[in-house]
């Protein structure tokens, strides 16, 4: 499985009469049961390619602005983050019409559980010295005084130290 399937499986759960219940909005929301394999197929194809093509969005400003030179301006970086906001919720509404919810919540451990299990293991560490990197950049970021940025930074990929290292212990322990 890719990094993207483990994205993907973090939202999806197996509930007490054996139905997968999806849910769109991890922990903060309700979720749906799926009535067939097929449907959460498709709802798993869907939500990948929805992540494949933020990502890849996200790495091409990161390029543009960072290597290229070429600064987007401001209303466009702010814009973009609501205009996927604003299609990702079309797109849950459409996958979603038709089934059955439930009350049942998604715990942050069963979404962890989930999410590190159909990852790599070698992902996972490579995620977690990615993850240490940029939070030590953050420490470097606020003692060249840059405290807004540094202090985002260091609790942005600290906080996934903090889960890539939880993830890895759930995967071990499914060794």
């Amino acid at each position: 499985m890719g990094y993207f399937d483990g994205l993907t499986d973090a939202a999806f759960k197996k509930n007490d009469r054996g139905d997968t219940v999806f849910y769109p909005w991890g922990i903060f929301g309700n979720g749906y049961i799926l009535d067939s394999e097929e449907t959460g197929k498709s709802i798993k194809s869907t939500l990948k390619r929805l992540y494949i093509i933020v990502f890849s969005i996200f790495f091409i400003i990161l390029f543009l602005q960072s290597f290229a030179g070429i600064f987007l301006h401001l209303s466009i970086l702010i814009s973009l983050p609501i205009i996927y906001l604003g299609w990702h919720v079309v797109t849950i509404k459409r996958i979603t019409s038709g089934l059955a919810t439930t009350k049942e919540k998604l715990r942050f451990s069963e979404s962890l559980s989930n999410s590190a299990k159909s990852h790599n293991l070698l992902t996972l560490y490579l995620l977690l010295i990615a993850s240490l990197v940029l939070s030590a950049s953050g420490f470097l970021m606020l003692s060249a005084g840059d405290i807004v940025w540094g202090a985002f930074t260091m609790l942005l990929f600290g906080y996934g130290v903090i889960v890539i290292g939880k993830m890895i212990r759930v995967k071990k322990k499914t060794f």
